[in-house]
């Protein structure tokens, strides 16, 4: 099954971005600042290098080298970086500790990004109508959900229940990555659909996508959407912590948002056969604002109705994932020779998203004096405040203006 690629890329992302620098900082004592600087270095050089490898992987197929190929060249060359980065040599230095945490997990963002970008362009060349389209990126982000999702749970395994150290089990986590990528390159080989994309020999000219009107008017509803989303994800923690006072309870709140998201994709998919992608993606966009808005009103003697702020949040991203991928899709199905570098400027965009959300709303918080976990008198209602409206209002405002932009781009639709 091609999509199947889509779980072990959801559940490589998980380990490094929640635990690196804490596996890093234990076990070799670096600084929290040293690992800060070189994670913000490497995210800068992740997020630029996109463009660059949206057009190498575009060249490299006007060479006649299959998007499968590059896929299971560099899936292979991640899973080395990715083995490495969680196994590194035990009796190596400080400094060349940093070193090593430099080059590995450089090379694990790199061969990332390469296999994702030509992954969702398979996506968008096998998808010949809007019902493939909806079919394939719903299957695509049911299976990436299922990935998160093991990548939240299996740890737990390993260190509850088989009772393993930190080290053995992120050996054990190298590994299951390993066989989770081995089995979808192997489906991707032997997959006779994909043998039948056909590769574009021509000239490659990436300043004409910035011509492209209907893909600029698009890319801006998605980086919209994609700060609206990510505020959420990036205030999460403070939220119920320092509003909901329920820190307890955040591992079965995240469970209760990914398990909803997974559950539901198969009625957006009925939706957006039935009645349009934009139309469906609009009514999605509305329930999540009313959502939104009623976390905002929430504090600690209410902490519980946030399960219910879970189940809707969760159920309305399910049409976020969808939608995004298959509208794209649809805009590249003339632009065949191009189609990595349109995806490589959707994930620049979905990184500048997340960047200026996490970004700007911990400058916001940090000016006015916050402090997560440690609130003053003083300054408590202001703060709890701020946060909720970071998590839950601002992201309401910033999709009503996707909405207007949306019915905008109808005009496209057809």
């Amino acid at each position: 099954m091609l999509t199947f690629l889509a779980l072990p890329l959801s559940f490589v992302g998980i380990p490094i971005y929640l635990n690196i620098a804490d596996f890093y900082a234990q076990k070799f004592g670096l600084s929290l600042v040293l690992i800060g600087a070189i994670l913000a270095f490497i995210r800068i050089f992740d997020a630029a290098s996109d463009l660059a490898i949206g057009y190498y992987s575009d060249f490299l197929s006007s060479r006649k080298i299959s998007r499968k190929k590059i896929i299971i060249f560099f899936g292979s060359l991640l899973c080395v970086g990715f083995f490495f980065t969680f196994n590194p040599p035990l009796a190596i230095s400080q400094n060349m500790a940093v070193v090593w945490f430099f080059i590995t997990l450089t090379l694990t963002y790199s061969c990332f990004n390469f296999v994702i970008i030509n992954f969702e362009a398979l996506i968008a060349l096998l998808a010949k109508d809007d019902k493939e389209r909806i079919s394939l990126n719903s299957k695509k982000e049911f299976l990436g959900l299922v990935g998160m999702i093991f990548a939240f749970i299996i740890p737990g395994i390993f260190l509850q229940i088989m009772h393993l150290d930190g080290q053995q089990s992120y050996f054990y986590l190298s590994l299951v990555f390993i066989a989770l990528m081995v089995l979808a390159m192997l489906s991707l080989r032997k997959n006779s659909l994909v043998n039948n994309v056909a590769q574009t020999p021509a000239k490659l000219n990436f300043s004409a996508i910035f011509g492209d009107k209907k893909f600029l008017s698009f890319l801006l509803i998605f980086l919209l959407n994609s700060i609206a989303v990510s505020l959420p994800a990036a205030n999460m923690n403070f939220y119920v912590r320092d509003v909901l006072m329920s820190p307890q309870n955040i591992p079965w709140f995240l469970t209760t948002y990914f398990v909803s998201a997974g559950i539901f994709i198969p009625m957006w998919r009925y939706f957006f056969n039935n009645f349009g992608i934009i139309k469906s993606w609009i009514f999605s966009i509305s329930g999540a604002i009313l959502t939104f808005a009623s976390a905002y009103f929430l504090d600690a003697s209410h902490a519980n109705y946030f399960y219910a702020i879970c189940l809707f949040s969760g159920i309305f991203l399910g049409a976020d994932l969808i939608a995004v991928p298959a509208i794209l899709a649809k805009i590249t199905q003339e632009k065949s020779e191009m189609v990595s570098s349109y995806f490589s400027l959707w994930n620049f965009c979905g990184k500048m998203g997340l960047m200026i959300a996490a970004s700007g709303s911990l400058i916001v918080l940090g000016f006015y004096g916050y402090q997560p976990g440690n609130l003053t008198v003083n300054l408590e209602a202001q703060n709890l405040n701020l946060i909720a409206f970071f998590y839950a209002a601002l992201p309401c405002f910033i999709k009503i203006a996707v909405i207007i932009l949306l019915l905008k781009f109808r005009k496209y639709e057809n």
